[in-house]
């Protein structure tokens, strides 16, 4: 890319697609993380999570309702971390990074329940 393409937003946006494309890579900077439904329900989930948090024992800051909270909010940041990534391999890297951190925030909600933190309607409706 020229450095003249390099002065403006667009000029950047076309050198990053030909970057890109010329590394036979995934192209999923066409479009923004924000427009993906995963990363979207993913936000409503730590949503969900962190209000959760708010209502659990105070002796649980530091165990349950800190681990909860991250792993929700890693959820979302490993998928729009992926979206950003050059190459099909580094996306699907970063979604299964969320894959696993989606697992231990469903494993942290039900060990939220079987504290009796959580009564099995608010499960269903974090889970839903």
């Amino acid at each position: 890319c020229s450095a003249r393409a390099n002065d403006d937003a667009l000029g950047r946006q076309w050198c990053k697609m030909q970057l890109h494309s010329s590394r036979s890579t995934f192209p999923s900077m066409l479009t923004s993380f924000q427009d993906l439904e995963a990363w979207r329900r993913a936000m409503d989930l730590m949503e969900h999570c962190y209000a959760i948090t708010r209502r659990l024992p105070r002796e649980e800051r530091y165990g349950v309702s800190s681990q909860l909270q991250r792993a929700s909010l890693s959820v979302a940041c490993n998928i729009s971390e992926g979206n950003g990534r050059r190459t099909r391999g580094e996306y699907l890297n970063s979604l299964s990074s969320a894959q696993g951190s989606l697992n231990e925030t469903h494993t942290l909600l039900l060990a939220a329940q079987r504290l009796r933190y959580l009564d099995p309607d608010e499960l269903g409706t974090a889970l839903a």
